[in-house]
């Protein structure tokens, strides 16, 4: 394991570096595969390294996200990303987010474990309050997962 932070049964959490933007990630945010379901903007434009390296900088940067690369145990492969962040100090609340980027690791329980172990982080070393997150209704997988993971829909925005 590469410097893990988290570590799950499955999967290991550790921080992201400038090494990553060379790896797998930058393909998977220009895969419409991978990005078609997510809530940002992700995907909607062609991303280039300097969108990406900004990107990088921003977040690793903010003392208000934190920005972990998901690593798959056995092999120790990058599978994909997760975030906590923005990170509200004063209110104690966040809102999370992830990408599983690694199209032959969908389906194996690693979102829902990273989830699970980033929950407990914003809880229990961050303190916070709640976590919130958005996600597109028409992915149900999605939906499920937080639903079973004890997220409750507090609202819908509609033609959003």
């Amino acid at each position: 394991m590469q410097h893990p932070y988290l570590i799950g049964e499955k999967v290991y959490l550790r921080a992201l570096t400038e090494e990553d933007l060379e790896g797998p990630w930058f393909d998977w945010v220009n895969d419409y595969e991978v990005t078609r379901l997510l809530g940002s903007a992700t995907g909607r434009v062609p991303n280039t390294a300097e969108s990406m390296k900004r990107y990088f900088q921003n977040v690793i940067q903010s003392p208000d996200n934190v920005m972990l690369a998901i690593m798959e145990k056995s092999s120790d492969t990058h599978i994909g990303n997760i975030k906590i962040g923005p990170i509200d100090r004063l209110h104690l609340f966040a809102d999370m987010a992830i990408l599983i980027g690694d199209k032959g690791s969908w389906g194996k329980g690693y979102g829902q474990e990273a989830w699970e172990l980033m929950i407990a982080y914003g809880f229990e070393r961050l303190n916070l309050h709640k976590i919130t997150l958005g996600v597109l209704a028409k992915h149900e997988v999605a939906v499920r997962l937080y639903e079973r993971l004890g997220f409750k829909m507090e609202g819908t925005l509609r033609k959003q």
